[in-house]
C-alpha cells in the first residue's frame, strides 16, 4: 500500500476517533451508555467480519490458538475504550476524551517503544520528548478545566 495511501486512512483513524465518542453518546440517548457501546462494538465486529470474509482471510484465524493470551486482549481494550468515553464524555466533553486519550496514547507508547515492550523496536526517549510529555499533559488540564 503506498505510503500516502497509508497517511489518509490514518488521518481517518484520527478523524473517527474524535467523532466516534460523540457519536456514541448521541446514541446512548436512546439506548443507555453500555447499550451504545453494544451497538457501537457490534457494528465493529460485523465490519470487521465482512471484511476477513470479502478478503478471503477467515483461514487465518485458526492461528489464533498460538498466540500468547496478552495478544488477545484488545477486544476488550476495545470495549473499555467505548465504554469509558461514552461515561466521559458528559463530564469533560468531546475534546477532553479525545485530549486525555491521545495523550495517554502518546505516552504509553513511547514508553513501549523505550523499553521495547510487546515485541517492539527499542527507540530512546529524548528530552524533547519527555518535554512533549509535559506540555500534553499541560493542555490536557486545560481544555478539561471547567
Amino acid at each position: 500500500m503506498p505510503r500516502g495511501l497509508i497517511l489518509l486512512l490514518v488521518l481517518g483513524v484520527g478523524v473517527s476517533i474524535a467523532v466516534q465518542p460523540a457519536i456514541n453518546s448521541q446514541l446512548s440517548r436512546h439506548t443507555g451508555a453500555l447499550g451504545a457501546a453494544f451497538v457501537s462494538l457490534g457494528g465493529s465486529a460485523l465490519a470487521v467480519a465482512l471484511l476477513l470474509v470479502a478478503s478471503g482471510n477467515v483461514s487465518r484465524l485458526a492461528g489464533v490458538g498460538d498466540v500468547s493470551p496478552v495478544y488477545l486482549t484488545g477486544g476488550l481494550m476495545g470495549a473499555f475504550n467505548v465504554t469509558v468515553s461514552l461515561f466521559a464524555i458528559s463530564r469533560i466533553g468531546a475534546g477532553g476524551v479525545v485530549a486525555v486519550s491521545i495523550t495517554s496514547q502518546l505516552i504509553v507508547a513511547a514508553t513501549l517503544d523505550h523499553f521495547g515492550l510487546l515485541g517492539l523496536e527499542r527507540t530512546e526517549l529524548t528530552p524533547a520528548t519527555v518535554l512533549g510529555f509535559v506540555l500534553l499533559v499541560a493542555g490536557v488540564v486545560l481544555v478539561t478545566a471547567r
